[in-house]
């Protein structure tokens, strides 16, 4: 993707996306992240943070 026409010098930008998929190493299913319902933010780094495991 290029800056807008009329921009001198053009500047060239580039995208770029990653997805990162964590599992368990039980059972090497995903892990869910996102707990479902309530602050997902909260909730799971209140879960790791214990020492837990996200909940499935």
């Amino acid at each position: 993707m290029f800056s807008p026409r009329g921009e001198t010098p053009q500047t060239l930008y580039a995208r770029s996306t990653a997805v990162v998929v964590m599992v368990s190493t039980a059972t090497g299913r995903p892990v869910r992240l996102t707990p479902r319902g309530g602050n997902p933010a909260r909730n799971t780094a209140a879960r790791l943070s214990a020492g837990r495991a996200p909940e499935p």
